[in-house]
């Protein structure tokens, strides 16, 4: 009977020249995937939908103090200018016309400056907000007081706004008006202590040489 030859040596052979070639081709490249910063809004919505995702898991914590290295470091110095019309105006700071003689002008002056504070804007940026807050004649008295401005000279500042401002609408007769209001402000018998306290605080700025400490009230 005629034996059957079996191609083992070809199989050995060719099982050890296939484990060369492997051995012997290069390392594979190793693939680097670049950093990119994260803006800090897209961070804060990640890490927001993580949170929701797996509130109950450690492992989190690990993936959201990468996330935040990532985020890069924000300021809002005074002077940012960045902070959009639309956030003054929610603020509500008070209105003026100009027209109203129940209108105090100088609370309009402290509540659209407490307002712009809180936002950080600069000197130039708070004179261009306020002037939102103008309307009728107050309006028309500030475009007219851009009119008379010379071209190209830098725009107002706070200081200089607040100044023409009182000039206009506090004159010194007005504000001398307050100062002896204040001067004979007492409590009646018709006027609760919520009542007197509004108008000693509204009235004692105009005299302010009058009430030099805070016992002088009581």
């Amino acid at each position: 009977m005629a034996r059957t030859c079996t191609p083992s040596s070809a199989g050995r052979g060719a099982t050890r020249g296939g484990g060369q070639g492997v051995r012997n081709a290069p390392p594979p490249v190793p693939t680097i995937v670049p950093t990119v910063a994260l803006p800090a809004e897209a961070v804060a919505r990640l890490l927001n939908v993580l949170e929701a995702l797996v509130p109950t898991q450690g492992g989190s914590s690990a993936l959201q103090a990468t996330l935040q290295t990532q985020a890069p470091t924000q300021t809002q110095p005074f002077g940012n200018k960045e902070v959009s019309l639309h956030e003054f105006l929610k603020l509500k700071s008070p209105k003026f016309t100009g027209s109203d003689n129940s209108a105090d002008p100088q609370s309009f002056l402290g509540g659209t400056l407490k307002a712009l504070r809180a936002l950080g804007y600069s000197s130039e940026r708070d004179v261009e907000l306020a002037t939102y807050k103008l309307e009728d004649m107050a309006n028309t008295w500030y475009e007219t007081v851009l009119l008379g401005r010379p071209v190209g000279v830098p725009p107002l500042t706070w200081d200089e706004f607040t100044k023409l401002f009182k000039n206009h609408f506090l004159p010194d007769t007005l504000m001398q008006q307050y100062a002896r209001d204040f001067e004979r402000l007492v409590q009646t018998l018709d006027m609760d202590v919520s009542t007197y306290n509004t108008k000693f605080c509204k009235l004692a700025i105009y005299a302010p040489h009058l009430v030099p400490t805070e016992e002088a009230r009581v």
